[in-house]
């Protein structure tokens, strides 16, 4: 997935698309600072994302790099990329609209939650009885 994908979902969820599906005036700001919260925002699911594909952080050929531009591949999977417009919306948000910011945020939580849930699940075991 790329940044662009994921700033146009995020732009979707802040409603700031007009009914032609074009980006209000305002959306060009947004669009700036964009790349830089992305990399904050992969930064924060870096873990998750080392749950989802199972590797541990410090693994050998697995690094984290800056998103420099929204058309850059985002170093994420799927899965862990499903939780970033939710999180890029609510950074987007913070200044212009707490409340609404604080909403995303929540959702964003609860996503990353639920991830973070199915990916740590143990496993069913047999009790061995040991006093018989």
């Amino acid at each position: 997935m790329t940044g662009r994908e994921v700033f146009q979902r995020a732009v979707a969820l802040m409603n700031e698309l007009d009914s032609f599906g074009t980006y209000h005036p305002d959306v060009a700001d947004l669009e700036y600072n964009a790349p830089e919260l992305l990399s904050i925002a992969v930064a924060e699911l870096w873990s998750v994302d080392c749950l989802v594909r199972g590797v541990r952080p410090t693994a050998s050929g697995y690094t984290l790099e800056p998103i420099r531009s929204l058309t850059d591949v985002l170093p994420l999977h799927d899965i862990t990329c499903g939780c970033l417009p939710y999180l890029l919306s609510s950074m987007l948000l913070e200044e212009e609209n707490q409340e609404r910011s604080e909403h995303f945020y929540k959702l964003y939580l609860s996503l990353r939650s639920s991830i973070t849930e199915v990916f740590t699940r143990g496993e069913w075991r047999p009790i061995r009885n040991v006093y018989s």
